[in-house]
């Protein structure tokens, strides 16, 4: 059945794709990533800014890149968000393809900027290829930025280790399962396990003075980590929770907040079409059922407007 529906999603045309999977989108600029996360704050919903561009392989791109994270965190300063608005950032849009040393020094460039406004900032991960780069670089500057954060992902066989090895710096992590389809001989393909490991690195994480950002839609593993916090007396200074833009979950979403911990979206934006389409198939490879509820939608709309 997976195999069907990765075969539909792939022969999906690229407008298919921006149609369907749209509302995992911030918007196609700056501004408007930032109109989107003052929107959700209405809600009580936090929010981390994200600009998509991948495999940036040109000097000129990266210092694009740079230019518009720089323009975001001062965005977010001057809108007074940094209570309910992070940024979110990628190693391999910052000039790792470059070169390494090209990339720590661009990544400090906008973890210093952001830290002198107090702006929390994380580093995301991307696939198996970059896990390496990412815990080195972040290991690295979390000394010198203590807002400073990144993510483990539980589908990883590596990733007990890597635990381990975060030692006493009292890491910032948001912990998910992983949106990037990696190797069988190296990570794990059922779910179910990828979930039960949420739960217990997490558990893990914060026994070790880590900060979790607990990631997933999953309703079933949130409540079970919601009775962890109640049966530890955890706060809202050890975990909080996040979820993708455009999942509807506002439930669970308004539970979380009433009960005082911080529920915190990842607000996409992206200023050319082709990176919101490769961000956005991917979403649909995690949650092809998008395609048929937006098709659900449509049709009730429809025979709505016939009535």
């Amino acid at each position: 059945m997976s195999r069907f529906k990765n075969f539909i999603i792939n022969c999906l045309p690229d407008f298919a794709v921006y149609f369907f999977a749209k509302p995992y989108l911030g918007g196609n600029s700056l501004e408007k990533g930032i109109t989107k996360a003052k929107l959700l704050w209405e809600k009580g919903l936090s929010s981390t800014i994200d600009m998509l561009g991948e495999d940036l392989k040109s000097e000129e791109e990266v210092e694009h890149a740079i230019n518009v994270y720089l323009k975001a965190i001062d965005r977010v300063n001057e809108e007074q968000m940094k209570d309910f608005t992070s940024i979110s950032v990628k190693p391999s849009s910052l000039g790792y393809l470059v070169s390494e040393e090209y990339y720590i020094a661009n990544l400090e460039k906008v973890v210093s900027y952001a830290s002198e406004k107090g702006i929390e900032i994380s580093i995301d991960m991307e696939d198996h290829n970059y896990t390496d780069v990412t815990l080195k670089s972040y290991k690295l500057l979390k000394v010198k930025y203590p807002l400073l954060g990144t993510v483990l992902q539980t589908r990883l066989f590596r990733t007990d280790r890597d635990i381990e090895e975060l030692g006493d710096i009292n890491a910032r992590i948001r912990l998910c399962i992983g949106i990037y389809r990696e190797p069988k001989e190296i990570a794990y393909t059922n779910k179910k396990l990828m979930k039960e490991r949420l739960i217990a690195f997490a558990q893990e994480l914060i026994s070790k003075n880590h900060y979790v950002a607990f990631a997933t839609h999953d309703e079933k593993y949130i409540k079970r980590m919601l009775a962890i916090v109640d049966e530890k007396n955890l706060t809202k200074e050890q975990i909080e929770f996040q979820m993708l833009l455009g999942v509807p979950r506002r439930k669970i979403q308004r539970e979380i907040i009433e009960r005082g911990f911080t529920m915190r979206l990842y607000v996409p934006f992206a200023e050319e079409k082709k990176y919101s389409i490769a961000y956005l198939r991917r979403r649909l490879y995690e949650n092809p059922f998008m395609v048929f509820s937006v098709l659900r939608n449509i049709l009730r709309s429809i025979f709505k407007f016939g009535n």
